[in-house]
């Protein structure tokens, strides 16, 4: 079946299950948490309570994570947010990283 196209971007249309799967899959986009359980592009399924609530441990200890979890729908626009200096998720993925230890942005 040939994929649709939206009029406006030429991009792929999302179907509603699409959207849906998106929805219940996220992306961690911040730093490798070292010898820990969350790594940099780490792909979780779930609701985005339900990832929240599997990483309450890490979002305890370090806020930040919150806004590095982002839908897989979201993903390009997101990680070159967090990669363009002056943003607001690239200043939140250097605080971590600071917080963490590990290489910045």
């Amino acid at each position: 079946m040939a994929a649709m196209k939206r009029e406006d971007t030429g991009q792929p249309a999302q179907t509603t299950q699409q959207k849906n799967n998106g929805d219940r899959c996220h992306v961690y986009i911040g730093p490798s948490f070292p010898r820990g359980k969350l790594s940099h592009g780490a792909i979780l399924n779930g609701s985005r309570s339900e990832v929240e609530q599997y990483l309450a441990e890490e979002i305890g200890k370090h806020p930040q994570v919150k806004a590095l979890l982002v839908p897989i729908t979201s993903l390009g626009e997101a990680k070159a947010m967090s990669e363009k200096a002056g943003t607001a998720l690239n200043k939140v993925y250097n605080k971590l990283a600071e917080a963490l230890g590990v290489e910045k942005r």
